[in-house]
């Protein structure tokens, strides 16, 4: 018998899954250990560490990853959503950014890197006319990068007008909210869910 790094990799999922994050850390962490590179070690061991508290080790350890394999959206995408947990604006903005450049037009694209982009954008302490512009192209980007889907449209809108309120532009941001409203009539039913 081998012992195989995709099972102990399982393991750890399952052991976080039932709530054993020890045990999920000492698994995941033995992966690692090996040289194994495996996403799925890396980002289920961040979130094992989240969940026993320890933030600040869970974007060490995704940071180390990065610098292994710099290209993965997932590690770029689950440094940022744990550098905004940690209000690490800067770190979240960069990696949110790194994650929508290397997925850009593959499987792993996905509208959640521009709206939580655009998320650390307002939530910065300096919010100047640079950071507005920024803030609106991501939103721009990703209604293109997701054609013919309402709920992005929505969204793409509704982040909009916070980030013209955001720079006190309140004719562009009403118009952006009424822009949203009339999207949000149209969604289907489930969409208006989400």
């Amino acid at each position: 018998q081998r012992d195989q790094p995709w099972a102990r990799v399982g393991l750890g999922m399952s052991l976080c899954h039932l709530g054993h994050y020890l045990s999920a850390r000492d698994a995941l962490q033995h992966v690692i250990d090996e040289s194994h590179f495996c996403v799925e070690a890396y980002t289920w061991l961040a979130r094992t560490y989240k969940a026993l508290g320890e933030r600040g080790e869970a974007i060490g350890l995704l940071r180390k990853a990065i610098m292994l394999q710099s290209t993965v959206p997932e590690l770029q995408g689950v440094l940022g959503s744990l550098a905004g947990q940690n209000q690490e604006w800067n770190v979240a903005v960069e990696a949110y950014n790194n994650a929508i450049r290397y997925a850009r037009n593959s499987c792993f694209q996905s509208e959640d890197y521009y709206f939580s982009l655009v998320a650390a954008l307002l939530a910065r302490d300096n919010f100047d006319r640079e950071i507005e512009e920024q803030a609106i192209r991501a939103l721009e980007d990703v209604v293109l990068a997701f054609p013919g889907e309402p709920i992005v449209q929505f969204k793409s809108r509704l982040l909009a007008a916070q980030a013209y309120r955001r720079s006190g532009a309140s004719d562009r941001a009403n118009l952006a909210a009424r822009n949203a409203y009339d999207l949000f009539c149209g969604l289907e039913l489930t969409e208006k869910a989400e």
